[in-house]
């Protein structure tokens, strides 16, 4: 039994000698993006954005319709974050940071109207948000970046 638990020791000891090097190898750039900002977009905000209009095509009758409204706010809202983090593409532009925080705040202002089940309010609120992405494909990415209507 003794011997079992030394091999077993020992098998710990080199799978972390091993993998040690591996994990903080992984944490040199916590933040730098994996995706470009046009893939951050397939994959991330344009689902937003197709479950958002289905959402709100009239006033959800549920809780649980509300809440998902809400969630794409803030979803819409984690977007903007991520889209802040790129690096490498248009970060030193200072309307970069400046229209993905008006996206945040769009995003953070439709979660709020749903919250308050106040559906005129998310109605104008999306056209806000849209809005926004908007914006800055106009201002970035104007031959590529697609409009999105509402």
């Amino acid at each position: 039994m003794k011997w079992f638990a030394f091999v077993c020791c020992c098998a710990l000891f080199a799978v972390g000698a091993v993998s040690t090097p591996w994990v903080f190898a992984q944490d040199a750039a916590p933040t730098a993006p994996v995706m470009k900002t046009d893939r951050l977009m397939k994959v991330f905000a344009d689902p937003v954005v197709e479950t958002l209009k289905g959402a709100i095509k009239e006033a959800p009758a549920t809780p649980k319709g509300w809440r998902v409204i809400q969630d794409q706010g803030e979803a819409a809202a984690e977007v903007a974050i991520l889209t802040m983090l790129r690096e490498g593409e248009h970060e030193n532009a200072p309307e970069w940071d400046q229209l993905a925080d008006a996206m945040k705040k769009a995003g953070l202002a439709l979660a709020d109207a749903a919250s308050k089940k106040d559906f005129a309010d998310v109605q104008a609120k999306t056209t806000a948000l849209i809005a926004s992405c908007n914006e800055c494909h106009k201002k970035f990415e104007p031959d590529t970046a697609p409009e999105i209507l509402p």
